[in-house]
């Protein structure tokens, strides 16, 4: 059962996260990269568990971690993170396919697939603010992506205003 399958990351992403080192994920450049993974990626993975199972309290204990660390920072840039960018917490080498030519289905391979970045665990963390009922929490996290990414919603609800903004800044994501 689904249940029991999320118990059981829940349990052994827990039981990893001491022996992980406390460093910016960023980009992973090989597969081998991706064996010993830094903290702020499982942190990213257990928080979005948590949250799919409604224990926002308990999400919000891991979004908070990463946003306290400083590592991460908002770019006004919208898509097309470069692998160096200070939001990305997550990107790993991956195949994005471009269809080139219909007829001979020719495809070109992109590397850069972006998985999470900080504005996500900033959303996601507005999302935790406002299930708790901290409405003016869950706006001032939702307020310092919609500023840095020059971005207006036409939504007056939270959840609402956070789906949108979503919508606009994870065209390009593989997440």
């Amino acid at each position: 059962p689904a249940n029991e399958i999320l118990n059981n990351l829940i349990v052994n992403l827990s039981s990893v996260m001491g022996k992980l080192s406390d460093i910016k994920a960023g980009y992973i450049k090989e597969a081998e990269g991706i064996a010993i993974p830094p903290k702020d990626l499982v942190r990213v993975i257990l928080a979005d568990i948590y949250m799919y199972q409604g224990k926002y309290a308990e999400a919000k204990v891991l979004f908070d971690e990463i946003v306290k660390t400083c590592r991460y920072s908002l770019v006004p840039s919208i898509n097309d993170l470069g692998i160096d960018c200070s939001e990305i917490v997550w990107s790993q080498f991956g195949q994005t396919r471009t269809r080139v030519n219909a007829a001979a289905d020719a495809i070109v391979l992109n590397g850069n697939c972006i998985i999470k970045t900080y504005a996500d665990v900033l959303l996601s963390l507005a999302e935790c603010e406002y299930k708790l009922g901290n409405d003016a929490k869950a706006n001032e996290y939702l307020g310092q992506v919609k500023s840095v990414k020059g971005i207006e919603t036409t939504s007056p609800d939270v959840l609402s205003a956070i789906s949108e903004v979503r919508s606009k800044i994870q065209i390009d994501f593989g997440g």
